[in-house]
């Protein structure tokens, strides 16, 4: 197949120095893959380089997939296997916390395996950070446009799938029953102006319109390959490429510096009238920036590296005699809170596993009895929950909060063939207040989920949740910051680097703050919003190729 669709890279060097290409785009994940669409429907010419080939088609969630028992079973979720199995290695320096995560190199990047949660940055998370600019931009039009791209336009009038909890009789709702009593039982935590309900996925699972065919879960992959297959001549893409330093002079960049992996071979790609955008991820833009001498420019480079906290609990109960599975249906739901002084997204999934934390990488901690009075030996519990006969009801909680960038962080720029960075975040588990605040929650939640016999004498609290390591989401931001309150950044509010006039970034690495939420939605807002700055600062229209 790519032999078929992508573009040779020695020829693409040599229509290079005609200046063919508006833009070069470096990545193709949630940042650039994006980027590279908008551009290419305003018919600006667009090159995109990918340093690994075509692995999907689409997102792994709509294909053949291992499954297993969803919501049940400690087994990987599809696209967890997917993810471990094909993530490329990064190496830590001396002093850091372990790193479980990493980039994938391949056409689509990460978008083809992520967890497709999209909630939007809060409000307040964004006036405290980010730039004035953006934050008009982003509310709400912003994070509105990015939720129905990200959703193909499928829940342009209610979230998916709110009226799939009514039975046909209309007796049940499970899910006003479910958030009548997480409300009753965690109500106070929630912050002003928001309220518990349904997380929103980038998925769409129903069509809108006759012979109109569900896409399923949103990734990169499908409107490139889309065009590559259509032979667009707006968009060139190169695979198996890697982008190794920009050579610049008096703030332009002139040439970017690639290797192709099938060769081996070095070469040179005139960007002398092309706008260049680093894509390639917090760790991947960092590194070429630092390849290319960037950092003596601007010290902030490769610095601020951080990941959020993330926690996260399980428990488990024998779904009790009589209870009606109507009222049992799986969902997600989340709500901005505060605890211990600090926001946080709290996302509880019920009879339904989450991407990572739900499934090996946190087992589940606690088994009940249907009775609710009893807790099961782990082991017992989790030969119980494999037998198909056996139902069981579950809860997950997680916990993401808010995490400053950290100078002392870095991605190091050293001659290696992986990425290496130093990265290390305070410790909470010296807090035990924090640790106690953390279970009460989950307990709370537990006793309003399951079907507990929480009146009798010394019952036992849910377990403490567990801090989920570096990486396991790909969340990490901050390398290229941008502008904000908080102080001058590496870009500007159009995601310009300072000092350049054809270099910009767009991915995670310009975040002034890893967020207390997934940062995909608001990445897409931003990725649609310098598309349309862009297209306006880039009048020239996409033209075919020139004969060499």
């Amino acid at each position: 197949m790519e032999q078929i669709l992508a573009s040779d890279i020695e020829l693409v060097s040599r229509l290079s120095t005609t200046g063919v290409y508006d833009f070069i785009i470096v990545g193709s994940g949630i940042g650039g893959g994006i980027l590279a669409e908008e551009l290419v429907k305003k018919q600006k010419n667009v090159l995109l380089i990918e340093r690994g080939g075509i692995v999907f088609s689409t997102h792994v969630c709509n294909t053949a997939r291992p499954d297993f028992a969803r919501g049940k079973a400690d087994s990987p979720e599809g696209n967890e296997l997917v993810y471990g199995a094909l993530k490329a290695t990064i190496q830590t320096a001396e002093g850091s916390e372990p790193y479980v995560g990493g980039p994938m190199y391949c056409l689509g990047g990460r978008s083809n395996v992520w967890g497709l949660w999209t909630p939007a940055v809060d409000d307040a998370t964004l006036k405290e950070y980010f730039p004035k600019e953006i934050c008009d931009d982003l509310l709400p039009k912003g994070h509105e446009d990015a939720f129905n791209l990200l959703s193909n336009y499928s829940q342009l009038h209610a979230i998916y799938p709110t009226d799939d909890f009514k039975t046909e009789d209309g007796t049940v709702n499970a899910l006003d029953n479910a958030t009548e009593a997480l409300n009753k039982a965690v109500g106070d935590y929630i912050q002003p102006g928001h309220k518990l309900g349904l997380g929103t996925l980038a998925t769409q699972l129903k069509a809108p319109l006759p012979y109109r065919f569900p896409q399923g879960g949103f990734s990169t992959t499908g409107p490139i390959l889309n065009r590559m297959y259509a032979k667009d001549k707006n968009l060139t893409v190169v695979l198996h490429t890697e982008v190794l330093e920009v050579d610049y002079s008096d703030g332009h960049v002139q040439t970017v510096v690639v290797r192709s992996a099938t060769n081996q071979q070095i070469y040179k790609i005139s960007a002398e009238k092309s706008t260049v955008v680093l894509s390639a991820g917090t760790l991947g833009t960092a590194r070429i920036a630092l390849t290319s001498g960037l950092q003596h420019l601007n010290p902030l480079i490769g610095k601020g590296l951080i990941d959020h906290e993330a926690w996260a609990m399980r428990c488990a109960q024998e779904r009790p005699e009589g209870a009606s599975g109507a009222s049992r249906e799986p969902m997600l739901l989340q709500s901005m809170i505060n605890i211990a002084g600090r926001r946080c997204l709290m996302s509880i999934t019920y009879n339904s596993n989450f991407f990572l934390g739900g499934s090996s990488r946190l087992s589940i901690r606690q088994y009940w009895d249907k009775e609710g009075r009893k807790r099961m030996p782990i082991k017992t519990g989790k030969d119980l929950i494999k037998n198909e006969e056996t139902d069981f009801d579950t809860v997950a909680v997680f916990l993401e909060f808010h995490a400053e960038l950290d100078d002392e962080n870095e991605v190091l720029n050293l001659p290696s063939t992986d990425p290496i960075i130093r990265i290390k975040r305070p410790d909470p588990h010296v807090d035990e207040r924090f640790q106690l605040e953390l279970q009460e929650l989950c307990t709370k939640i537990r006793d309003s989920t399951l079907d507990l016999k929480t009146n009798l004498p010394d019952f036992d609290p849910a377990p403490r949740p567990s801090l989920l390591g570096i990486g396991v989401f790909s969340h990490e931001v901050g390398t290229m910051r941008m502008d904000g309150p908080k102080g001058k950044g590496v870009v500007d509010h159009n995601l310009k680097v300072h000092g350049f006039d054809n270099l910009y970034c767009c991915d995670l690495s310009v975040y002034p703050v890893s967020p207390p939420a997934n940062p995909s939605r608001t990445l897409t807002a931003i990725s649609l919003r310098l598309a349309k700055h862009l297209a306006k600062k880039s009048p020239r229209k996409g033209h075919q190729h020139d004969s060499l």
